[in-house]
C-alpha cells in the first residue's frame, strides 16, 4: 500500500509539472508587422473558400507561395477599380510571431475611424466587432474601441467623450475569421483588406478618410505588434479619383 501511494504521488507531481510546463510555454510574442499597399498585388494564404471579384484564387502546394492545404489568393493593393462609380483601396497585413508562440494565445484584429464628405446623402458602414474592446493602449496610443454592430464608425480624429482617448470602431480580422481572406498559424498571421469608395453618380463630389490600426496582442509580458494605415480618396464631379495611402504617424509598435 505504501509503495502504491508513493507511486501515485510521483505520478501526480509529474503530471502537475508537465501541465505547468505546457502552460508556461503557451505564449504569443509578435516580433514584427508589415503593411503592403504598393505594387500590383500580393499573395495571401488562406483555408477560407471565398469568391472576391478583385482577387484570383488557386490551389497552394509545390511551386506556389502557400502550403498544399490552403488556397493562394492574389489580391490588388492600392487603388483598384471595380466600375466607373466604385473603387477599392487594398492593403495586406502580415505579422510574424516569435519561435515557440502558440497561435491560440495571439490576438489579431483591426480597428477603424472613417470620415466621408459628399454633396449627396451619406451612409456610413456599421462596425464589425473585433477582438479587443473598451479602453486599450495600442502602439502607445490610448484609445477606446466600440464593438456595437448597430453603430457606425467614429470619425477620423474623434475623441471618446470625457476623455483624451481616440475613439475607434472594431473592424474584425480576428484569428480564424471565415468571411475574410486571412490566415493564422504558430508562425504568424496575415490578412487583406480592400475598403471601398462608391459614388451615387458621376456628378457626386465626395471624399473618404480612413485610419486603420492593425494589431496583434501578445500574451502577458510578451511583445505586441501594430501598424497604422491612413487612406485618403478625393473623388470630384466628373473626374477620376485621387488616392493616397501611407503609414499613420501614431499607433505603431514593431511595425516595419
Amino acid at each position: 500500500m505504501k509503495r502504491l501511494l508513493i507511486t501515485l504521488l510521483v505520478t501526480l507531481v509529474t503530471s502537475f509539472c508537465l501541465f505547468a510546463n505546457e502552460a508556461a510555454l503557451a505564449i504569443c510574442s509578435c516580433t514584427n508587422m508589415a503593411v503592403a499597399f504598393g505594387g500590383t498585388g500580393v499573395n495571401i494564404c488562406s483555408n477560407n473558400t471565398l469568391n472576391f471579384s478583385e482577387c484570383t484564387r488557386s490551389n497552394g502546394g509545390t511551386g506556389t507561395a502557400c502550403p498544399s492545404n490552403t488556397y493562394v489568393y492574389n489580391c490588388p493593393t492600392g487603388a483598384n477599380t471595380f466600375d466607373p462609380l466604385s473603387q477599392g483601396t487594398g492593403f495586406k497585413v502580415a505579422a510574424t510571431y516569435a519561435p515557440g508562440s502558440t497561435a491560440s494565445d495571439c490576438i489579431p484584429g483591426q480597428i477603424l475611424q472613417e470620415t466621408i464628405t459628399s454633396n449627396m446623402p451619406i451612409t456610413y458602414p456599421k462596425i464589425n466587432p473585433t477582438t479587443l474592446t473598451g479602453n486599450q493602449t495600442i502602439g502607445g496610443l490610448d484609445l477606446r474601441i466600440n464593438n456595437n454592430a448597430s453603430q457606425s464608425y467614429p470619425r477620423v480624429g474623434q475623441i471618446y467623450q470625457g476623455t483624451t482617448r481616440q475613439f475607434f470602431g472594431g473592424d474584425n480580422y480576428e484569428g480564424g475569421a471565415t468571411t475574410v481572406i486571412s490566415s493564422q498559424s504558430n508562425t504568424g498571421s496575415e490578412w487583406w483588406d480592400n475598403p471601398d469608395q462608391t459614388k451615387d453618380n458621376q456628378t457626386e463630389n465626395a471624399t473618404w478618410r480612413f485610419r486603420f490600426i492593425s494589431f496583434v496582442r501578445g500574451s502577458a509580458g510578451q511583445q505586441n505588434c501594430s501598424c497604422a494605415t491612413d487612406i485618403a480618396v478625393d473623388w470630384g464631379s466628373n473626374v477620376n479619383p485621387v488616392t493616397g495611402i501611407q503609414r499613420g504617424t501614431s499607433g505603431n509598435e514593431n511595425c516595419r
